[in-house]
């Protein structure tokens, strides 16, 4: 297998402008933590913060000239492709099939500078450090409940969705994952018919937002996990339409 990887909309091979020089090693996440010294003692404490890094990678291209189209144009093409990829944008990797990041490419300026003098260049990247499956990020909507099955050995931080349609402008929401309360009947206000609370537990926030995505208000609350192998999730309530989850399944 050729190795590819997407970045933004398209594989680097889909407008055969370059292919990948080398094929690459798969980089991991590191654990994020802390070594703190401590006055009278031999050695330093190792404190875990909780979290893992992002991960920087690097990828190896070289431009393909065909059918007559001119070096110096592919060069110009594919800088143009990328010019327009700022912030963080999915990553996949053919050799990761089913799995998605989401990687910003950090050097475009020298990237710029390789293309049109080498015809070559280095793409420096920081991504995400987990990998989803692509599956997993996907709304499920459901009705009482629904059970799923993490297939990965990490656990999940998945995102909750409730459109509602309030009586007054008031709805109530419960919401248990393997039998926890993270909604125990809760009052929540709105502002329209086409309010949606969205609850995100990787980011930690929960939220009532319109229909367009404006953020109306925070809601205080506890965030679920979801660990691996199988959980149950319950939502009710009064004035709510609809209730989905997308589980995030993730692995490093």
């Amino acid at each position: 297998m050729i190795y590819d990887f997407k970045f933004g909309e398209k594989w680097l091979s889909e407008d055969g402008l370059a292919v990948v020089a080398s094929v690459p090693d798969r980089e991991i996440a590191q654990r994020d933590f802390s070594l703190v010294e401590i006055p009278g003692h031999d050695g330093s404490d190792c404190v875990d913060n909780g979290c893992y890094k992002n991960v920087v990678f690097s990828r190896e291209i070289g431009l393909v000239a065909k059918n007559g189209a001119r070096a110096s144009e592919k060069a110009e093409q594919l800088i143009r492709r990328f010019a327009y990829l700022y912030g963080y944008r999915d990553f996949e990797e053919n050799s990761r099939e089913g799995f998605v990041t989401k990687a910003v490419l950090t050097n475009f300026p020298s990237v710029i500078s390789s293309l049109r003098t080498l015809r070559r260049a280095t793409l420096e990247f920081s991504r995400l450090p987990y990998w989803y499956l692509k599956t997993g990020l996907e709304l499920t909507v459901f009705s009482g409940s629904v059970t799923l099955i993490n297939p990965l050995p990490t656990n999940a931080k998945p995102r909750f969705v409730f459109k509602l349609n309030p009586s007054g402008g008031t709805v109530r929401a419960t919401l248990t994952v393997n039998g926890v309360a993270v909604l125990s009947n809760k009052l929540i206000n709105c502002d329209s018919t086409h309010d949606i609370l969205e609850i995100d537990s990787e980011r930690e926030q929960a939220f009532v937002r319109s229909a367009g995505g404006e953020i109306l208000r925070f809601i205080d609350m506890s965030f679920p996990v979801l660990p691996t192998g199988e959980s149950t999730i319950a939502a009710s309530g009064a004035n709510i339409t609809e209730t989905g989850v997308a589980p995030r399944w993730r692995e490093l």
